[in-house]
């Protein structure tokens, strides 16, 4: 595929949606947390994504870190990034991110990697 053939794919996902849009974006098999999320339009340094990671557990987090995975057409992972989310997130706080996306995708998965407990709220 051409450098201009992705850059449209790209730009069509960014714009139209996609099939991992279509789920609770981003979410991980943990019910604690939310990952909201969408694409930036390609810039100088790629397809970047932005979002929020929502703490709908009891205890403070830090440490958060995001695999963003580009997935094909059938489903299967192509190419994944890691990014880790800036400061701790409060017991039902939430917490901005931005992390470069990998190329190359049909679309998009964005959920929590890893992650480190602080204590319950009340500590």
């Amino acid at each position: 595929m051409t450098i201009g053939r992705v850059a449209i794919v790209v730009l069509w996902v960014a714009l139209v949606g996609s099939p991992a849009d279509a789920q609770p974006a981003g979410s991980s098999s943990d019910p604690r947390f939310r990952v909201d999320w969408e694409l930036d339009p390609p810039g100088r340094r790629g397809t970047t994504v932005t979002g929020y990671v929502y703490n709908n557990g009891l205890e403070m987090v830090r440490q958060v870190q995001l695999r963003i995975e580009a997935v094909d057409a059938a489903g299967a992972v192509v190419a994944e990034r890691y990014h880790w989310v800036v400061g701790d997130i409060a017991a039902g706080g939430r917490a901005f991110f931005t992390g470069l996306a990998p190329t190359g995708p049909t679309s998009y998965r964005v959920s929590i990697a890893s992650f480190q407990r602080l204590g319950s709220a009340g500590q």
